[in-house]
């Protein structure tokens, strides 16, 4: 066989050498953030007002949330950085995300998510400042999502089908025009709320008192079949302990007014719970604590 000419050889050399000192592309960054109505969470505490979320594809993760009002006890934060599907909606099944419950500052975890299995975790930073919670994480394991939008929600701790609000956000590289607006997704889904009005903090034994208990569909679509069951604690008598409602148009609410009294079991402090069920396993809830004057 021939042996190459050197000058082909010198040119292969440098060829490759070139290709050797190429430096990698620096990691693709996304970012984003959104407003959101004051007064759709059914407490302040328990109300997203403003999302911002930065991700980029070699692992690093950051989302900070602004609540209306101080976090409130059984409230857990999931954030995750996901890719939009088609309905419009972000994806969590292949996702990096966070979690947290909002009343225990500096603790919080990273996961990631690949097919709606959680495969790997590890502890994430907790910043807090007044009532805005930042997160974030930077490992290899959260890499790789393609992420293009981010969401956060506020879940009731020990039932995530709870929800209690939730902002989705876009994320896009830094001078990216923003991406058109997707059409809206074809579904109408309702979101039940249940909130107190008129509620004393301190009530005398034997007195009553009134207060108002709000049931309201935040979605988009009509809620049927509402049932609301109210669960007092011990020396607590409330009148209605159920509503019913047929059905509850999108945007509409229904007032109820209840009559509370503590007797003479009720401890100093006393919790009052109320839990909502509709059809399509709808599902919220709400809680409040009298103390005795």
């Amino acid at each position: 066989m021939a042996s190459c000419p050197r000058a082909h050889l010198t040119a292969l050399a440098v060829v490759l050498s070139s290709l050797l000192l190429v430096e990698p592309a620096a990691a693709a960054v996304r970012s984003g953030g959104a407003d959101d109505p004051v007064g759709d969470g059914p407490t302040p505490g328990q109300d997203l007002v403003r999302v911002d979320a930065r991700y980029d594809d070699a692992g690093a993760l950051a989302v900070s949330a602004r609540l209306a009002g101080p976090p409130v006890i059984g409230t857990f934060l999931f954030a995750y950085a996901g890719v939009r599907a088609a309905d419009g909606s972000c994806r969590k099944a292949d996702s990096a995300a966070f979690g947290t419950l909002v009343t225990v500052p500096g603790v919080a975890k990273w996961f990631r998510f690949a097919g709606g299995v959680q495969n790997a975790t590890g502890d994430a930073l907790r910043r807090d400042s007044g009532a805005t919670i930042a997160l974030s994480a930077a490992t290899a394991a959260l890499a790789g999502t393609g992420a293009d939008c981010a969401g956060v929600e506020l879940d009731l701790d020990t039932n995530a089908t709870v929800t209690f609000d939730e902002v989705s956000v876009a994320l896009t590289a830094a001078g990216a025009p923003a991406p058109a607006p997707r059409p809206a997704p074809t579904v109408a889904r309702p979101k039940l709320r249940l909130s107190f009005t008129g509620l004393p903090r301190h009530v005398p034994r034997n007195r009553v008192t009134h207060a108002r208990l709000t049931v309201r569909n935040a979605g988009t679509g009509p809620a049927r079949r509402v049932r609301v069951a109210l669960a007092p604690g011990r020396g607590l008598r409330v009148t209605p302990r159920r509503v019913s409602i047929r059905r509850l148009r999108a945007g509409g609410r229904r007032r109820v007014r209840l009559r509370l009294r503590l007797t003479g079991r009720a401890l100093p402090s006393t919790r009052l719970k109320v839990r909502g069920r509709g059809a399509g396993r709808l599902r919220a809830s709400t809680g409040a604590t009298l103390h005795l004057r």
